[in-house]
C-alpha cells in the first residue's frame, strides 16, 4: 500500500512538472529534477509585469552614486568589454569579489557573461559564474554555441540572459529555452541599419503571444528619450549606461520649480 501511494505521489509531481520538462529539454530524471527545484518560487523572468532598471556599469563609483538607496534599480549587468573598460580583471577571484560588492549596493542580481568559443568552455566558464550566488545570471551569446551551451547550464539550474539578440527570432529562441532574460542592442541594432525599436516591440509582443516568461532587457540604449519610448511602446526591463541614469532624473524645469518651492519654505520658517 505504500508503494501504491508513493507511486501516486510521484505521478502527480511529475505532472505538475510537466511544463518544466518542456523547456528543460528533457525527460524528468535526476538532473531535470534538480534544475527544477532550484528555480523554485515565482517566475523570475517575467512572471509579474513590474519594470525593471539595471545599471550597465562595473564601475563601483557608479554603483554608489546611483544605487545606493535610490530604490530604482532591480540589478547590475556587465560583460567583458564594460570589466576591461573600468579595468576589472576576468578571473574569477576578482569576478566573486566584485559580485558580493555589487550585491553590498542591495541589487537583487548581477549579470556576468560567460566566455569561450565552444560550448564546453562556455559552459564551464558560465557553471564557475554562476557558484557565486543564487543571484548571478549568466550571460551567453546568441550563436550556435551560445544556445548549446545555455541548454546544458539550464539543464542544472543556471539563470541566463541570452545577450548580443538582434532580431526577434532570436529571442523567440532564449524564450523557447527558457532563458529569464534576451538582450537586443538596441543602439548597435540601430547602427546597423535596423529598426531597434520596432524590433525591440515586436520582441516583447512575440514572447507574450507565445505565452512566455522571458523578460526582453533592452540594453545599449543611448538616451533617456529612447528609454520613454520604448516603455511606451510596452518594453519594461532595461540596461543603461550611468550617463543615461543622470539623464532619467535630470529637468531643468523641475530643478527651477524645485528651488522656487524651496525657497518658499524657508521663507515660511520651515524648520531644518
Amino acid at each position: 500500500h505504500a508503494m501504491t501511494m508513493m507511486a501516486m505521489a510521484l505521478a502527480v509531481l511529475c505532472g505538475s512538472l510537466s511544463v518544466a520538462h518542456g523547456w528543460l529539454g528533457a525527460a524528468p530524471g535526476v538532473a531535470g529534477l534538480r534544475a527544477v527545484a532550484l528555480r523554485v518560487g515565482p517566475v523570475p523572468g517575467g512572471g509579474d509585469a513590474s519594470p525593471r532598471l539595471f545599471l550597465d556599469t562595473a564601475d563601483i563609483s557608479e554603483w554608489r552614486r546611483h544605487i545606493g538607496g535610490s530604490g530604482m534599480y532591480y540589478g547590475i549587468t556587465t560583460n567583458p568589454a564594460i570589466l576591461k573598460a573600468c579595468s576589472v580583471p576576468c578571473t574569477y577571484e576578482r569576478l566573486e569579489a566584485l559580485a558580493m560588492q555589487a550585491f553590498d549596493t542591495g541589487v537583487e542580481e548581477l549579470m556576468l557573461q560567460a566566455w569561450g568559443e565552444t560550448r564546453e568552455d562556455m559552459v564551464r566558464s558560465g557553471r564557475r559564474l554562476a557558484g557565486f550566488d543564487r543571484r548571478i545570471v549568466v550571460k551567453l551569446p546568441c550563436t550556435d554555441q551560445g544556445f548549446a551551451a545555455a541548454k546544458e547550464l539550464a539543464s542544472v539550474g543556471v539563470r541566463l540572459c541570452m545577450t548580443v539578440c538582434y532580431n526577434r527570432k532570436q529571442a523567440f529562441a532564449a524564450a523557447a529555452i527558457g532563458a529569464e532574460y534576451v538582450a537586443p542592442y538596441l543602439g548597435r541594432m540601430t547602427d546597423s541599419g535596423l529598426d531597434g525599436v520596432d524590433e525591440c516591440e515586436a520582441m516583447v509582443e512575440l514572447i507574450r503571444g507565445m505565452g512566455g516568461t522571458t523578460r526582453v532587457l533592452v540594453a545599449s540604449i543611448r538616451s533617456a528619450d529612447q528609454l520613454a519610448e520604448l516603455a511606451r511602446r510596452g518594453c519594461n526591463t532595461f540596461t543603461f549606461s550611468p550617463a543615461v541614469a543622470d539623464q532619467l532624473l535630470s529637468e531643468p524645469l523641475t530643478a527651477r520649480d524645485s528651488a522656487e518651492f524651496e525657497q518658499a519654505a524657508r521663507d515660511m520658517e520651515a524648520p531644518y
